[in-house]
């Protein structure tokens, strides 16, 4: 421990000196206190009783090392009778023999009144005196074994104590034959002569701890020791707490064997240093030494060195020992005179219940109750639970809200709760049921608590548990799956026929479980166009109701929410459709199913169907447009063009595509077909892939400002490596950037780039466009040595006339 204090320890039964600490302070004294004084408890035989009861209960340990234990002057500091109740064990930090009355009288009440342990601490660094001189070998095992039954059996006997505390730490200062980590064999022979008179395996009931480094002893003597104590001192959270336990597990420690402890020493007037808990609170050390518990289980307990300091708090004595007890074995609050109820679940508890037009109820109002008890029962019990209406009220006042009453006929419950014999827990849970199908639409409360029997109360602390129900009248929402507005693009050929056909197929899911096998269709409406057109400012055209196609329907089993079965929209005359953008809205038939409606934002499918022409020549080769356009002067990019190049399949550096970037490169592209040694820029399209044949890049260009254009060309080639430029896709162009025009019904096949600089390749619109962008995707064949293609030029060129 910090300061560690050495005693010169020997047998009090030959009679010899026990040697005091080397240097012990004690805090200012603040002022006399008593905190019997300053507490609100009336302490009589039923509560001692309840509280020697609670301490038989598994809960975690609250530890303490208590120096200056005199028992006498005005000062309760010296008395550990005036430590916090609920204290479980104390341990003597100072003179723990040859007690006075005073002190006899004061542990005695400590330890039969309240039920709390009293060990004292010892150090085991060497064989003490007289044990090391009755024997040659000071070590012997004889030696061993008087010194054992010296400590923890005769003393304790003759000073009545509730076990013994080692304070053992190599590592830490503590040197001699008995020390070590791990601990030596000499050690482990003591553990087991100790364990013939204190712990788990002597059946005494007296407790043996090892406290300071408690990971040395290992393996078959961890279960020797009731508890192992780390001193934790200044833990900054949680990660600290874990990692200590982790070097203790790793040698066979359980988490319910292990205490960690602050030092109170030095922050007494905190309560620690400032702790992070495992769910992000910040706290003090002692507190988070509490709340603790290790991924591996349920931690043993917490505590403090020197715990006598906290006894200076003016507002109240021991506070942060006392916040740290009740923050996690929170003590009931009632009338003492009686056995007190608490409800494990106690609080609220919200339920949502939504029923159909007919009937049908989704949701329901069932929750399990369990109990606990201020005191053990010495018979069977069974404590009834009902409903009080009479709390509404003063519920609604408190929270401010209008709660309605229900019938207390419309609740049941599977049983009582039921206490066996010498059970201070219910010993199943109970099922709380609402029947809600009759009540009207509104907000219920439902307050349930125990019937009390004569001769119990409730525990101030929870004995209600609100059951907030809100019951509306709902239909069953049925979406549509996908995107609400779904693009189907068509273009005209030169040919006379059509690009694509107009077709899609519909499922749907519902926002509840089906009350029966359903089946339904989709409709045509109209209307919902029109209410599209004017939510939305869109001037989208509608086509004869009749002219679309709906066969099929969906199916949704009982109880299932997804739809199944295929339903198909189609239209199969597209000379119905005009050119530009068509909408088609269908909505499911629900009409004969009364419990179900259409989603608002989700339940109608809008088809926008595109109708344009197609408007690029066949098979494009060589340079014949020189005779008919004219190439817009953009020589070194004077008209700011911008370029957008995007790899289709990967991002690889810079914008996304290699060997492109900056505002040079642009200009590049624009700096004349014939510029020499021009082979530094290029945008390139690359795969990488080589079995994901077609896979490319797109590129868009960015006019800046409308123009006539007939044709886009480029310089396709990297110095005089030939590359397969093969194909042009999805030429598109636009006037604003977000409304794209198709012009093309499939693809465009580009002639083969020569390896010559000054070769070009291009495509050419079957009627000029106006257009401020044109994009369109570029795909590699992978049919020669090269797997990519370079653009060294670009140009756009407008109709002569």
């Amino acid at each position: 421990m910090k300061n560690i204090f050495k005693y010169a320890l020997c047998t009090l039964l030959l009679g010899s000196l026990f040697a005091g600490c080397e240097k012990e302070t004690t805090p200012e004294r603040v002022n006399v206190q008593n905190p019997s004084e300053q507490e609100q408890i009336h302490r009589d035989n039923a509560y001692y009783q309840r509280l020697r009861e609670y301490k038989k209960t598994d809960h975690k340990v609250a530890f303490g090392w208590y120096g200056s234990w005199t028992a006498m002057g005005p000062s309760f500091q010296s008395r550990i009778s005036n430590c916090p109740d609920s204290m479980d064990i104390i341990s003597i930090w100072s003179q723990w023999h040859t007690l006075t009355p005073a002190q006899v009288a004061d542990k005695e009440f400590v330890q039969k009144v309240k039920g709390t342990k009293v060990t004292y601490t010892i150090f085991s660094n060497v064989m003490p005196e007289p044990f090391a001189s009755m024997y040659d070998d000071p070590y012997c095992d004889e030696a061993i074994e008087a010194y054992a039954k010296a400590y923890c059996k005769d003393s304790m006997d003759k000073w009545n104590y509730d076990g013994i505390d080692i304070d053992y730490e190599p590592g830490f200062g503590a040197v001699g034959p008995f020390v070590g980590n791990p601990a030596p064999e000499l050690f482990n022979k003591l553990i087991v002569a100790m364990g013939k008179y204190v712990g788990p395996k002597s059946g005494t009931g007296r407790l043996f701890i090892i406290d300071g480094v408690p990971f040395a002893v290992r393996d078959e003597y961890v279960e020797y020791f009731d508890y192992g104590i780390v001193q934790a001192y200044s833990s900054y959270g949680y990660t600290d707490l874990q990692n200590r336990f982790n070097n203790a597990y790793n040698v066979g420690w359980k988490p319910e064997q292990y205490i960690f402890a602050e030092n109170f020493e030095a922050y007494w007037k905190t309560g620690g240093v400032s702790h992070t808990t495992r769910d992000g609170q910040t706290v003090n050390s002692l507190l988070g030494m509490a709340l603790f518990n290790p991924t591996q289980g349920e931690g043993g307990g917490f505590g403090a060195y020197h715990m006598e300091y906290e006894y200076a708090h003016s507002d109240m004595p021991y506070k942060y020992m006392r916040r740290a007890i009740q923050a996690v074995n929170p003590a009931p609050i009632g009338d003492y005179s009686k056995t007190l109820v608490a409800i494990n679940e106690a609080g609220n508890e919200s339920f949502e219940v939504s029923v159909t037009p007919s009937g049908v109820v989704y949701g329901d109002v069932t929750t399990t109750l369990s109990a606990r008890l201020s005191q053990v029962v010495e018979a069977d019990t069974d404590i009834t639970l009902a409903v009080d209406n009479t709390l509404v009220e003063s519920f609604n006042k408190d929270n401010g809200t209008e709660y309605q009453t229900l019938d207390a006929a419309l609740v049941t419950f599977s049983g009582p709760l039921h206490f066996a014999a010498g059970a201070e827990k219910s010993e199943s849970d109970v099922t709380v049921t609402v029947d809600v199908a009759g009540l009207a639409d509104g907000e219920y409360l439902v307050p349930v608590l125990p019937a009390l029997p004569n001769g119990f109360g409730y525990d101030e602390t929870g004995y209600v548990k609100y059951l907030i129900i809100t019951k509306g009248t709902t239909t069953i929402k049925v979406s549509t799956m996908g995107d609400v507005v779904e693009n189907i693009s068509v273009l005209s050929l030169l040919d006379g026929g059509y690009s694509a056909e107009v077709e899609t197929t519909l499922s749907a899911q519902l926002s509840l479980g089906a009350v029966t096998d359903i089946q339904f269709g989709y409709v045509v409406d109209n209307s919902l166009v029109e209410a599209y057109n004017e939510a939305n400012g869109t001037e989208y055209m509608m086509i004869e109701e009749s002219d679309v196609t709906v066969s099929g329907k969906l199916s949704v089993a009982a109880e299932a929410t997804t739809s199944t079965g295929e339903l198909t929209v189609s239209v199969a005359d597209l000379s119905v459709f005009e050119a530009g953008h068509t909408m088609i809205a269908l909505r499911p038939d629900l009409e004969s199913l009364n419990d179900y409606e259409a989603d608002a934002e989700r339940g109608v499918k809008y088809l926008l169907v595109y109708l344009g022409e197609e408007n690029l020549a066949a098979e494009q080769n060589l340079e014949p447009f020189e005779d008919n356009c004219t190439m817009i002067d953009n020589a070194n990019n004077k008209l700011g063009w911008t370029v957008d190049i995007v790899n289709l399949n990967t991002s690889i550096g810079g914008t996304g595509v290699w060997g492109f970037d900056g505002a040079d490169a642009v200009t590049k592209l624009f700096n004349g077909r014939n510029a020499a040694n021009d082979n530094g820029f290029y945008a390139i399209f690359n795969n990488y892939y080589s079995w994901r044949v077609g896979v490319g890049g797109r590129m868009t260009i960015d006019m800046k400002k409308s123009y006539s254009v007939s044709t886009v060309a480029w310089g396709v080639c990297y110095t005089n490596m030939i590359y397969s430029v093969k194909t042009i896709r999805n030429v598109e162009i636009s006037a604003d950037g977000k409304t794209w025009i198709r012009q093309d019904a499939d693809g465009v096949t580009i002639a083969q780039a020569t390896g010559d600089n000054g070769a070009m390749q291009w495509f050419t619109f079957a009627k000029p466009v106006e257009a401020r962008y044109i994009r369109f995707d570029i795909t590699d064949r992978y049919d020669t040595s090269g797997n990519f293609c370079g653009m060294r030029e670009l140009e756009i060129w407008s109709p002569k006339n």
